[in-house]
């Protein structure tokens, strides 16, 4: 697809100013994803010249007359989702070429100035399709120009499994069903079932450390990993049992109940705009405020610990069929805790904006 736009001498070039990349002038976006992250790079702009004139000099002092004046708008579109078609995307890619059409149609995720590096992370979503692109402005001159957009379904349309065809695995779809029915039961018959309820939330306390811990330090295969967590959980589930049957001490078990309603409330709050703060990029400051709204929860409830185990009951219950139907169907509320997972094991992920589409059709 070849489109074509004019531009006058006002405006700024994209990529003139390029010294990484192969061409002279590269207005081209450049990216690489892995399961945790998808990286954009682009080269500086230059500031717009005439035909026939020397191009402005990219090293030339810093001053409001050279190019370090310019900023850069990065835009980030959704495709629609569940549709991998080449005609689809050839439909959207139309919408992020020229700069009225990306204002108007993509969602603007940062700003960067010339001393910003020209790079910036997005939370990989395999299967979903994502059209990322740059406008640099010339606030002097009030002109703009576009890069050349780049998109990507951060996953592979090869055969087999884990493809952007079939990206649910075996074993995630076995572990997420099973644990999404002991969730359902848990969700309507929790309160009542009280043995039970514990076991669930040993079962999530134990596994998801285990998970973090085992995958940090062992390069196990991922449906190993499963297994073993499955274990691991099931091993806090009785432990936590065991410790109320023997000691019958209420408060420590609705701690427990109450850490696992903070941590997805907290989970919840970072998955809005507030997680993609800058100063929520140091994860020194995120796991720090992650941390004090998760202990928030069981203090504040603490006075009324029936409310507190009902609303864990039905929330955590009903999150675990939504994360089973992840397993088989791609939702973008599988994101509230699979992002804090994905900091959790990966130390550049700080570094990451994620945004997830929002269908409303």
């Amino acid at each position: 697809m070849a489109i074509l736009l004019s531009y006058s001498e006002r405006d700024p070039i994209p990529g003139g100013c390029n010294l990484e990349f192969d061409l002279d002038i590269d207005p081209n976006i450049y990216l690489e994803y892995n399961f945790f992250e998808t990286t954009i790079k682009f080269a500086p702009a230059n500031l717009g010249y005439a035909r026939g004139v020397d191009p402005p000099s990219c090293d030339a002092g810093t001053d409001q007359d050279s190019r370090w004046r310019l900023q850069y708008d990065v835009y980030q579109y959704f495709l629609p989702e569940n549709d991998l078609t080449e005609e689809m995307l050839l439909k959207h890619l139309q919408r992020m070429v020229s700069v009225p059409q990306v204002k108007a149609s993509a969602l603007k995720v940062v700003t960067l100035t010339a001393n910003d590096k020209t790079s910036v992370s997005f939370s990989s979503l395999p299967g979903q399709g994502v059209i990322y692109n740059v406008i640099v402005r010339d606030p002097f001159l009030n002109t703009s120009a576009a890069y050349v957009p780049a998109h990507t379904y951060a996953c592979s349309f090869e055969a087999g499994e884990g493809s952007c065809v079939s990206l649910g695995r075996v074993s995630s779809k076995v572990f997420f069903t099973l644990f999404a029915l002991l969730g359902f039961f848990i969700c309507f018959f929790g309160h009542r079932f009280w043995k039970t309820e514990l076991f669930f939330i040993g079962f999530i306390i134990m596994g998801f450390f285990f998970y973090i811990l085992i995958t940090r330090l062992t390069p196990i295969k991922y449906d190993v990993n499963l297994i073993l967590t499955a274990v691991a959980g099931s091993v806090g589930g009785m432990f936590l049992v065991a410790v109320w049957w023997r000691f019958g001490i209420l408060s420590i078990c609705m701690l427990c109940v109450g850490l696992v309603l903070g941590f997805l409330i907290s989970s919840v709050t970072f998955f809005t705009p507030l997680g993609n703060l800058k100063i929520f990029h140091d994860d020194g400051v995120f796991w720090v405020t992650f941390s004090c709204i998760a202990i928030l929860i069981p203090v504040v409830f603490m006075g009324c610990l029936r409310i507190l185990n009902i609303l864990t009951c039905g929330v955590i219950g009903s999150y675990s069929v939504v994360l089973a139907i992840d397993s088989y169907l791609s939702t973008s509320l599988s994101y509230i805790t699979l992002n804090v997972l994905k900091r959790a094991l990966n130390k550049d992920f700080h570094r990451a904006f994620t945004n997830v589409p929002f269908q409303t059709n």
